[in-house]
């Protein structure tokens, strides 16, 4: 961390006490790269369309879009976002995704990120022992937070079940 990314992420660790509180906690999204590694690993659906992955995570009904190839965004209409703006491009047979237009993710734990903070990151599909697994690597570019890339690897192993309703619920009482 820089020193400035360590005075953001101390300033965050006062403001969520020693509960640990995070904006989940308060049904805000986890963000990009924090939502491809949910706690507790729930479900997650992938919709691939020629032009768009859509990701759709069980945990609090998040939505994730990547735009491949010509259908973008033009710069001046993207709104920055905890998930970001997301454009990807097919190499072979990994996805490669480009997620720029980032809100400060000050409380995204291991992975903190300010507004200036690209994340590089690809999909791919190999065999671990037998099994095809995806394959997720993300590597966050922060001159904010950090002095040299950081890097992300998480691998999904094929869900047999369904991605269910799982919505950031009110207090009931």
């Amino acid at each position: 961390l820089t020193e400035e990314g360590r005075r953001r992420v101390q300033e965050y660790a006062v403001l969520a006490g020693p509960t640990r509180l995070n904006g989940a906690t308060f049904c805000a999204s986890y963000g990009v790269p924090g939502m491809m590694g949910l706690p507790g690993s729930y479900p997650i659906e992938f919709i691939q369309k020629p032009d768009q992955l859509t990701i759709i995570f069980e945990v609090n009904n998040e939505t994730r879009r990547i735009y491949i190839g010509d259908r973008q965004l033009p710069p001046e209409q993207r709104l920055p976002s905890r998930a970001g703006y997301s454009e990807g491009r097919w190499e072979g047979d990994t996805l490669v995704v480009k997620t720029t237009d980032l809100l400060d993710g000050q409380d995204q734990g291991a992975n903190p990120y300010s507004e200036q903070a690209t994340i590089d990151e690809r999909f791919f599909v190999e065999d671990v022992n037998g099994t095809k697994v995806l394959t997720y690597q993300a590597t966050i570019t922060d001159p904010v937070y950090y002095t040299e890339p950081v890097k992300y690897e998480r691998r999904y192993q094929p869900y047999k079940g369904f991605v269910i309703p799982y919505a950031c619920q009110d207090e009931l009482w």
